[in-house]
């Protein structure tokens, strides 16, 4: 195997972790997301198993699926923090939207998070 091909390799398996991580934040099945973005279940399978790259518009279908940010899905953590930021903002979101109070909760203590932060910039 070429090292061209092992890299190709690696990054997929990666962008595969990550959509079946999404998947799992979302409570979905494989049969679930496949048929929301509209491709077969053995896609979903071999894109998390890292087998395969779909293309760039079902990426964009399962990102929009599983409510996450693109660049998170393609990139992980080299992402930009705007786009970090994006993604935590959807998922908040969607908690809030299923719980209310629980969003709430969620909000109020993000606040006092941030609370604390900004005092150790201000000693």
């Amino acid at each position: 195997m070429k090292k061209e091909d092992s890299t190709f390799v690696n990054h997929a398996v990666e962008i595969g972790k990550r959509v079946k991580r999404y998947r799992g934040y979302s409570h979905m099945t494989q049969k679930e997301l496949a048929d929301q973005a509209t491709v077969s279940q053995s896609s979903i399978t071999r894109l998390e198993t890292g087998e395969t790259m779909p293309s760039v518009f079902t990426m964009i279908n399962i990102a929009k699926v599983l409510h996450a940010p693109i660049s998170k899905l393609l990139l992980g953590n080299q992402c930009e923090p705007d786009d970090q930021i994006s993604g935590i903002v959807m998922k908040m979101k969607e908690i809030i939207s299923r719980d209310p109070k629980q969003g709430q909760a969620l909000i109020e203590g993000l606040e006092k998070l941030l609370d604390a932060v900004m005092m150790e910039y201000e000693d």
